[in-house]
């Protein structure tokens, strides 16, 4: 499904003929807030487990058939447009997965990570720890919604390359500064620095010459999601071994990588541009 998007995303931006990917990402962030916050008045209000995974099953059901109608056709060039199956990746493509691997792999480390970190090192009480994943993910809401003009101003790797140098001050700051405002700050940071690194990596994936757009897009979702999946258990082992401190230095070289194979991004068959 997560591929299906992407693609039809990358679809609608050769439609409209501006950049809007990132606002797609923005309501997906959007999405999982509402979910986690209509969970939990429901519980609160005694609603079961059960009433709760089937009201959201029917919504969702609901919401696929209205919405199915509006989405648009694919325009098959050829044979081989209509397999949009993941490819081996190999060459740049393998290297735009890379990417992804690695932002995903930040991403669920903050998700996982920031609040132990928060308990451990910083010794907060949990009634504070999950700011730190909170100001995250309310600057990449933030980051996502703005994340289109910002790409069409800067370009994809200029973009690619600030989004890591903002990820490595904020890591940055959350290390050096145990002052519980600047340490919020630097999560708020790192979201803003990888709101729209997968959107532009997916965009640039579904626009190299020669590799069919759902294709690309399916490659590199499934080499990202493979860092959301294996990433933070695999920096858990880090942590054990050196400290918890060591998962946010891992992820500030992750960062680094995005911003030195900025220009990958930026090399792609432009099919869009911002009106």
């Amino acid at each position: 499904m997560d591929v299906s998007m992407n693609s039809h995303g990358v679809l609608v931006e050769e439609h409209l003929g501006r950049r809007t990917i990132s606002l797609f990402h923005a309501l997906y962030s959007l999405g999982g807030v509402a979910g986690s916050a209509f969970t939990s008045a429901a519980l609160s209000r005694g609603f079961g487990t059960r009433g709760v995974v089937l009201a959201t099953t029917a919504a969702l059901l609901a919401t696929a058939l209205a919405a199915g109608r509006f989405l648009l056709p694919h325009t098959k060039a050829s044979p081989h447009e209509s397999r949009p199956h993941a490819l081996r990746p190999h060459g740049r493509l393998l290297m735009l997965g890379v990417l992804a691997f690695s932002t995903m792999v930040s991403e669920g480390a903050v998700a996982d990570w920031s609040g132990i970190f928060l308990r451990t090192i910083r010794s907060l009480g949990p009634g504070v720890v999950g700011y730190g994943f909170t100001a995250f993910s309310a600057a990449m809401v933030t980051g996502r919604l703005t994340g289109d003009r910002v790409v069409a101003y800067l370009g994809e790797s200029q973009a690619l390359r600030f989004g890591g140098l903002l990820g490595v001050a904020g890591l940055s700051t959350v290390l050096l500064c145990p002052q519980l405002p600047l340490t919020i700050a630097g999560f708020a940071l790192l979201g803003l620095g990888l709101a729209n690194a997968s959107p532009v990596l997916y965009r640039a994936a579904g626009k190299i010459p020669g590799v069919p757009s759902g294709a690309g897009i399916a490659t590199t979702v499934g080499i990202g999601y493979a860092g959301l999946l294996a990433g933070p258990p695999a920096l858990g082992f880090v942590g054990h071994a050196a400290g918890i401190s060591r998962i946010f230095t891992v992820m500030i070289g992750l960062c680094v990588l995005l911003t030195i194979a900025a220009p990958l991004a930026g090399t792609a068959k432009t099919a869009t541009q911002n009106r």
